[in-house]
C-alpha cells in the first residue's frame, strides 16, 4: 500500500504545480530555499511514517483546531 501512497503523493504534487504554471525549468531556488525545502520534506516524511505505524484512520479528535495539524499526543 506504501507505493500506491508514494504514486498518488507524485500525482497530487504535479497536478498541483501544473496548475499553477510551475515548470521544472523556471525553478531558480536559492541554497538556503533547498535546504529549506529538504528540511520540510523530511519532516512531512516523518510525520507521514509516524502516522502510519500510529494509526490507521484520523478523526476529527486528533487534529489540534488551533493549528489544523495532526497531534499525536491524543
Amino acid at each position: 500500500m506504501e507505493e500506491s501512497q508514494k504514486e498518488l503523493m507524485k500525482l497530487l504534487v504535479s497536478s498541483t504545480l501544473r496548475k499553477h504554471g510551475i515548470k521544472k525549468e523556471n525553478i531558480n531556488l536559492t541554497d538556503q530555499e533547498k535546504a529549506q525545502l529538504k528540511k520540510t520534506i523530511l519532516h512531512l516524511q516523518e510525520q507521514y511514517k509516524k502516522l502510519s505505524e500510529e494509526h490507521t484512520s484520523i478523526t476529527e479528535a486528533d487534529v489540534n483546531p488551533t493549528t489544523n495539524v495532526y497531534d499525536s499526543t491524543k
